[in-house]
């Protein structure tokens, strides 16, 4: 499960370089809080730091920010444990950016929530989320978009097509998905009408897309809501 993650942790950790103790260098410093590392080599550059005497919190708040960076919810899983043994002692001065223990134990609140909304439980994901509100205000914005990705979601899974259902083409023709879908493997039904600007504009990207979709046994087909054939037929014809 991915969520689009926008953390003012990021952009503050980034902005300063973390006080380590004398024995890790700048140049490890700076990796262990790249934003390009891959895991394997975060991993390395963790160890190498962890070896050098950096301190264990903030080796934490390094793994917890490369798992947020890189959407990682399996990995902040793995690293809770961590986590909320380095709550336990959390110290400001060796922190990358937390303001204090309360913004740390927010983020391993989420955390919690997201693995809760991973398996589909809406209550703990309710107690999780909840917490991690209380805790640290300023992130709502980030603990809110993942309630309502949830909540998306979940109509998501409940929404039902009638492919039988009757339409009619651009050429007064009835028909309907089913016939569209044919042997097929699916169909992308891109919804347009000829008063949005966008919609016109893509048309030629609507075509290209038909064509490359439909070698991957992909139908495509342009909805128009205006419930026009004529209008329809027209745009058909003329952008091809």
């Amino acid at each position: 499960m991915k969520y689009r993650l926008i953390l003012s942790l990021i952009a503050a950790t980034l902005g300063t370089l973390p006080v380590l103790r004398a024995e890790v260098d700048e140049a490890t410093a700076k990796k262990l809080f790249s934003a390009d590392s891959t895991l394997e080599e975060f991993t390395k550059t963790a160890d190498e730091a962890k070896k050098a005497g950096a301190p264990a919190q903030l080796l934490a708040e390094a793994k917890l920010v490369w798992g947020l960076r890189h959407k990682d919810t399996a990995f902040l899983s793995k690293i809770l444990p961590e986590l909320e043994e380095a709550a336990k002692d959390f110290k400001k001065e060796e922190s990358a950016g937390l303001g204090s223990v309360a913004d740390f134990k927010a983020l391993i609140s989420y955390i919690k929530a997201l693995e809760a909304a991973g398996k589909g439980d809406a209550a703990a994901l309710k107690e999780h989320i909840t917490e991690a509100f209380w805790l640290s205000p300023e992130q709502a914005g980030l603990f809110a978009e993942t309630i309502t990705y949830f909540r998306t979601q979940a109509k998501m899974a409940k929404v039902t097509i009638d492919m039988k259902k009757p339409i009619t083409n651009s050429n007064a023709e009835a028909t309907t998905l089913a016939d569209v879908l044919g042997k097929n493997k699916a169909v992308l039904l891109d919804f347009w009408a000829s008063w949005c600007g966008p919609c016109m504009n893509l048309m030629p990207e609507l075509r290209k897309k038909a064509e490359y979709l439909g070698k991957s046994g992909i139908a495509v087909a342009g909805m128009n809501t205006e419930s026009s054939e004529a209008i329809a037929d027209k745009v058909r014809t003329t952008s091809a």
